[in-house]
């Protein structure tokens, strides 16, 4: 990947001149669509590309995941090694928000002032559901209404805002009542955003086998706010008693005093998704970068007979039911 990624931009200062002059010259060919292409599927395959109008620049190359959490972190590395933004060219790891126009999907052509959007907040993730109307949605299958709708969206938000900010996406083949316009629903999106904390916390509790489940986690807690922190890392130490709602009013209470001193202040490239109690086992968990020291966390595991596991999880699978 690494050598696909250097390939990449010292073929750049040559391809990056005629591919604004293709732009300019409307000349752009099959040829020069199938260069880039090559270029950006040698350092991942399931790696996505596009261009458009720059923010900063006159136009913008866009490397994106498509979605995919381990192929964004693939994006994160070229943008990492990308020149930095000059009046021809800027560079994006994900898709950036696009203005408003039509958007062309499969030979089709939707007006994009036409779509409603009816949005329901949650406060506990931060995030809103979205259902998109079209009219031309009822002509079409479920296929194409979804990537028309995911495409809106990510033009209207920007993929990473997508992440952060969307939680259920639908779409709808009546307008749903209380719609409103994309515009009006950017303004209700900001408006979350302004108020976000990024720090939700709720008890979740189940029973399993008569067992009951406790789990105190930061619902708000976004991959997206910490792409690198690729690991999952779990501290578990025994209770002691079957499981934590066993456990004495003074005895609950020592062992939070003793996690919050653990996590706060957190090791840097750490952060906290919170604690899982049942079974007799107590679990603390955690995202953190690769290679980031966890020495804190062992000598705590080490102190009261606990452990510390890691592995791999760059899509959050370890936080998805809670979240």
């Amino acid at each position: 990947m690494s050598d696909a990624i250097e390939s990449f931009f010292a073929w750049w200062p040559d391809a990056g001149p005629r591919i604004n002059a293709a732009i300019e010259a409307q000349t752009f060919t099959e040829e020069l669509v199938e260069e880039i292409s090559a270029k950006v599927k040698a350092i991942d395959g399931g790696l996505e590309w596009e261009m458009g109008p720059g923010d900063r620049a006159k136009h913008a190359f866009v490397v994106s995941g498509a979605g995919d959490p381990v192929k964004r972190q693939v994006s994160e590395r070229w943008f990492a090694r990308a020149p930095k933004d000059d009046a021809t060219w800027e560079f994006h790891p994900a898709r950036p928000p696009r203005p408003l126009a039509r958007l062309e999907v499969g030979g089709l052509s939707f007006d994009e002032t036409l779509f409603r959007a009816k949005l329901e907040e949650d406060e506990g993730t931060e995030r809103v559901h979205v259902t998109l109307f079209h009219p031309e949605f009822e002509k079409q299958d479920q296929r194409l209404k979804g990537t028309v709708t995911f495409l809106t969206l990510d033009g209207l938000l920007g993929e990473d805002d997508v992440e952060r900010f969307v939680g259920a996406i639908d779409s709808a083949e009546e307008e749903p009542e209380g719609a409103v316009t994309l515009p009006d629903a950017l303004k209700q999106i900001d408006a979350l955003r302004e108020k976000a904390t990024g720090d939700r916390w709720a008890v979740l509790q189940a029973v399993r086998d008569g067992e009951r489940f406790v789990a105190c986690v930061n619902r708000a807690l976004k991959r997206v706010d910490h792409l690198g922190f690729t690991d999952y890392v779990c501290l578990s130490r025994p209770m002691g008693v079957k499981t934590g709602v066993e456990l004495s009013e003074e005895e609950a209470s020592a062992m939070e005093a003793e996690d919050i001193a653990l996590i706060d202040p957190l090791p840097d490239g750490v952060v906290y998704l919170g604690a899982h109690t049942g079974g007799g086992t107590r679990e603390l968990m955690f995202f953190a970068r690769e290679g980031a020291e966890l020495a804190s966390l062992e000598a705590f595991a080490n102190e009261h007979g606990g452990r510390v596991e890691k592995r791999a999880d760059p899509s959050w699978e370890a936080a998805a039911r809670f979240l």
